[in-house]
């Protein structure tokens, strides 16, 4: 293999790695979605399988967080607006309403089946 190979190979285990980790964080509660959102090593993954880590939500759930954030379910975090990513911050619980703005947007959150968990 060439050097150029190698060091792409590493690259891409060291983002894998860390990719893993953020997932194995969110699932223990030790990181929030916001700072796993914010994280610009993760804009290739999908913001489906992000929130599919955070406890208490499943499939389900994680879909209904995207169509009231008007994300299509193969979006990536790269993809996503920074409303976007504050609205799903919102409905996991990992960050508190400051714009005025996103009142609508939190009416329709507030219509997602956290009734059901």
């Amino acid at each position: 293999m060439t050097p150029q190979h190698m060091r792409a190979l590493d690259m891409a285990h060291a983002t894998n790695t860390r990719r893993a980790h953020v997932r194995a964080e969110l699932k223990a509660g030790r990181m929030t979605i916001a700072q796993a959102l914010d994280d610009p090593l993760l804009a290739g993954v999908r913001v489906e399988t992000m929130l599919l880590a955070v406890p208490r939500i499943g499939k389900a759930q994680a879909r209904r967080i995207l169509a009231a954030s008007d994300l299509h379910d193969r979006r990536t975090i790269g993809s996503a607006t920074d409303r976007q990513k504050h609205m799903i911050a919102i409905a996991c619980g990992g960050a508190r309403e400051t714009d005025a703005g996103l009142a609508d947007a939190l009416q329709r959150l507030s219509a997602l089946a956290f009734e059901d968990a």
